[in-house]
């Protein structure tokens, strides 16, 4: 399956993989999301997110499926002072 990436998204294959904090998109059995703040860590063998308190950091993989897409974080929003 092909997908365009005209918004944004790029493929997989060239995500930086130097610890720099991206979304990445992925799709398991049907259901597909985005993951926000994830790193690629190959000590711990792949992409990983901080999921919450309780759970620490988890492979993206093992919560959310194999990552096909990836796109740079969006900028903090400017705020006034």
């Amino acid at each position: 399956m092909t997908t365009r990436c005209d918004n944004g998204w790029r493929p997989i294959g060239t995500a930086p993989k130097d610890g720099e904090l991206i979304d990445l998109w992925c799709t398991r059995d049907g259901f597909s999301r985005r993951i926000a703040d994830a790193f690629y860590d190959r000590g711990r063998g792949g992409w990983i997110f901080y999921a919450c308190a309780s759970a620490g950091f988890v492979r993206v993989a093992d919560e959310a499926g194999e990552p096909t897409h990836w796109r740079p974080r969006h900028p903090p929003p400017e705020l006034e002072t």
